[in-house]
């Protein structure tokens, strides 16, 4: 399941806080950042390594 779905459903049972927020930031940001490193450091070539 994407992460942007979640977004509404987090915003419905947490509401609005500062903490819902910062968490709600976090997980729409993280995953796709050590998502595309992952996938960037397996396509480094062997001679690169």
């Amino acid at each position: 399941m994407p992460t942007v779905v979640l977004v509404p459903l987090v915003i419905i049972w947490l509401g609005l806080e500062f903490q819902v927020k910062f968490f709600l930031t976090w997980l729409v940001s993280v995953f796709p950042v050590i998502i595309n490193t992952r996938i960037g450091v397996a396509n480094v070539p062997a001679a690169r390594r």
